[in-house]
């Protein structure tokens, strides 16, 4: 998510850049990281060997039936 909020378990904080993408030096094994976005569910993420990481954020908003109904006939309508 572009321009997201990261912060450690440390207390450090940065904002991802336009592309999502975010960079934290020295970052220890077993430090939490917590991602927020406006609108979304924050998401918690414990640092491993790995140096790129694939996160997901979901919406806090919930569509009523109806407005997933509309979305779908409009997807539909574009093919």
């Amino acid at each position: 998510m572009p321009f997201a909020t990261i912060q450690s378990s440390s207390g450090r904080t940065t904002i991802a850049d336009i592309n999502g993408q975010f960079e934290f030096i020295s970052s220890t094994v077993g430090e939490k990281m917590v991602i927020s976005y406006v609108n979304f569910r924050s998401k918690e993420f414990t640092i491993d060997k790995t140096n790129h990481y694939s996160v997901f954020l979901q919406s806090k908003t919930k569509l009523s039936d109806n407005e997933i109904n509309e979305s779908q006939k409009k997807k539909l309508n574009l093919f």
